[in-house]
């Protein structure tokens, strides 16, 4: 009886194997700064959106049910505001992606920002869920936190 229920278990273990993969591809995150800081920061900023979609990257890549597949930009930013959804949804298509998360950031004030995200299902033609997080701070700590629990809530929410 033991080794009927082994072999049991073992075949159930091959079955859950045997699933493919989500197929997402992540388009760059827009950034919208009306903080009215005095000093211009665009290059700083700049450099903590890439390390945002970086740790993005790395979350979405952790999760064992997920596979990226890359965005083949052909212009623009590849975001939601630059070529926008429309060209976005096709360049998606042509990696043979199902899902694209795309989204953006607004740094409000000094110390608080908006991350949102949304997730749009290309077989379905619709947005599958979004998630509008808040984050304190303007450290590269803070935009990597935000981009560590956002995607973590966005794969929790979106893909249970």
């Amino acid at each position: 009886m033991a080794s009927a229920a082994l072999v049991w278990l073992g075949q159930a273990g091959s079955f859950a194997q045997d699933v493919d993969p989500i197929r997402i591809t992540i388009a760059h995150f827009d950034f919208v700064d009306t903080s009215g800081e005095v000093q211009d920061q665009t290059a700083k900023h700049e450099k903590l959106l890439r390390l945002f979609e970086e740790h993005l990257q790395k979350t979405f890549g952790e999760d064992g049910r997920l596979e990226i597949v890359p965005m083949p930009c052909s212009s623009g930013r590849c975001s939601l505001a630059d070529p926008g959804l429309g060209q976005l949804k096709s360049q998606a298509r042509t990696a043979n992606a199902r899902y694209i998360l795309a989204g953006g950031i607004h740094k409000m004030s000094t110390l608080i920002g908006w991350a949102k995200f949304v997730v749009v299902d290309l077989e379905n033609e619709g947005r599958v869920c979004d998630r509008l997080l808040t984050y304190r701070g303007d450290t590269p700590e803070a935009w990597r936190r935000s981009a560590e629990f956002g995607g973590k809530d966005v794969i929790k929410t979106c893909f249970p």
